[in-house]
């Protein structure tokens, strides 16, 4: 269950957000004794009320009062429930300076003079001026709402304006960030309204200059951001107990890899796969890196990843790793996202390369360039010739007519044909693969001193010489390597420098990787 609310809706040019701070930041600030009729079941008048207000607005679904009623409804939970459902969404019952008015006015609000208003300027606001400006203010107006339980605010010191104030201060280039707002067209004003359950703040927030916008994404990055502030020391007793946890998967790990390098990991399908990525290799001609290959080609190194993947030792780490990264977005998150399969996790995309890596160890090049070298005709038969011609003009047309003609003049001993329907053989191309027929055919056109057969026999001997079996082994090494790497590596601070330093330290420890396992 998330510990830590941020929810955010905007209103538009002359919809009232300067009401809205005024009720906000001048609003009644008595604190009323809890009685023993909170205490009491819920009217039938109250959770009617709720129940519109859900349907009126479904977003306060899963928001902490919601989730108290549901566990208890008392008159307590319900006016709890009521009041903030009515607090969120007073934008949208007013008119948007009215917005203004009502942050820093309504009940609970923490004062500063005749209103609870602060923002990153230093010496007093006029709440008279900031409705006029968002008044008028021609862009759109956000209204961000940020919410604690009242136990982690106490425990954590977030009881106080002035804790808040220094909090949203610090995260103003946060939000001009995720707002995709200029720093220095960014404005921004709150109240912190102390309620009995459910401490939080009220944020009017918009640009002078150039106009925001706000995505998921950057949702996501608001909430993470001020969830490390708040939960900071609850943070680090995660990365303590984490730290614990890896010294103990340190030698699991190590364990896995010494079984991984004494071979008893062995999977027929990825050393399959690893040839059948081969053959797309070495009809491939731009890059030998993930991105620039053929779609189909794609699909077959995300296949190997998945097919390692299964390994129940590789699922052990996955499912750590995991476990480590929803430990920290349990502060800002209800529900956890997805997990993805290895092959589409961004975190972990080197070991495509490096399963294209391996596999181009085993594809073969085509040697000869488009155009084949002149015939001799003095030398050669002229039928044998012919043939090899005409099926030259039918292989885009009618293959199988020109694998037919072909080998009627490989039959005659012309060396093109020979190297031709031999290559046509090693590759599949057009024909059912045979190599033990390709390997003849190549022969017979090399002992012709066609310099392009023998170049085509050696690369082909020299694939044979690797074993795809090892080579599976390693890419399983690698990744066991690389999951162990991002799950015993220490949680890094977050300012811009270190966050460069730790990237620059993970693609030297990845490049390690690809030479031998260090960790």
């Amino acid at each position: 269950m998330a510990r830590l609310i941020f929810k955010c809706r905007y209103l538009k040019s002359g919809s009232g957000a300067a009401g809205y701070l005024k009720y906000f930041a001048t609003r009644d600030g008595v604190e009323k004794l809890d009685g023993e009729w909170k205490q009491l079941p819920a009217t039938e008048a109250q959770q009617k009320m709720v129940r519109q207000l859900l349907k009126d607005f479904p977003d306060m679904q899963g928001s902490f009062e919601h989730q108290d009623f549901q566990r208890l409804p008392t008159r307590g939970t319900a006016t709890e429930f009521i009041t903030a459902a009515l607090d969120q969404h007073a934008g949208h019952l007013n008119r948007r300076e009215q917005y203004v008015g009502y942050i820093s006015q309504r009940p609970r609000v923490e004062k500063q003079g005749t209103h609870g208003l602060f923002s990153d300027m230093d010496g007093p606001i006029s709440l008279a001026d900031v409705m006029w400006e968002v008044a008028a203010h021609e862009g759109a107006v956000y209204t961000p709402i940020i919410s604690l339980r009242r136990e982690d605010a106490a425990r954590l010191g977030f009881d106080s304006a002035a804790r808040w104030r220094n909090l949203l201060r610090s995260h103003a280039e946060t939000f001009a960030e995720q707002f995709k707002i200029p720093p220095s067209d960014l404005r921004w004003y709150a109240a912190f309204h102390n309620e009995s359950h459910h401490p939080h703040v009220h944020m009017i927030l918009y640009s002078t200059g150039q106009q925001g916008y706000l995505t998921r994404k950057g949702l996501d990055g608001m909430r993470s951001a001020l969830a490390r502030d708040i939960f900071k020391q609850d943070l680090i007793q995660i990365y303590e107990q984490q730290t614990h946890h890896r010294d103990g998967l340190r030698q699991e790990a190590r364990e896995i890899v010494q079984r991984i390098h004494a071979g008893s990991y062995s999977n027929s399908v990825v050393e399959d796969l690893l040839c059948r990525l081969a053959e797309k290799l070495a009809a491939h001609k731009g890059k030998k890196v993930y991105g620039y290959l053929s779609q189909p080609a794609r699909n077959i190194v995300n296949a190997v990843v998945d097919e390692l993947a299964r390994d129940e030792r590789i699922v052990q780490l996955y499912d750590l790793w995991y476990q480590q990264r929803e430990a920290v977005l349990a502060t800002y998150r209800s529900e956890m996202p997805e997990r993805l399969p290895l092959s589409q996790n961004g975190e972990f995309k080197t070991i495509k390369n490096a399963v294209i890596t391996e596999a181009a160890k085993l594809a073969m090049e085509e040697p000869e360039p488009d155009d084949e070298p002149r015939e001799d005709a003095r030398k050669q038969n002229k039928e044998a010739m012919r043939l090899y011609r005409q099926a030259k003009e039918l292989l885009a047309t009618d293959p199988q007519e020109a694998v037919r003609l072909l080998a009627k003049s490989a039959e005659q001993g012309y060396e093109w044909a020979q190297y031709r329907l031999g290559k046509m053989l090693l590759y599949g191309q057009g024909i059912e693969r045979d190599t033990d027929a390709a390997v003849q055919l190549l022969t017979a056109s090399a002992a012709q001193r066609n310099t392009y057969a023998q170049a085509l026999l050696d690369r082909w001997e020299e694939r044979q010489s690797q074993e795809p079996a090892a080579m599976s082994s390693n890419l399983a090494l690698q990744l066991a390597g690389l999951l162990t790497t991002r799950i015993l590596q220490e949680p890094q601070p977050k300012d811009s420098r270190a966050v460069v330093e730790s990237k620059l330290r993970q693609e030297e420890q990845e490049k390690k990787q690809a030479q031998g396992l260090k960790f």
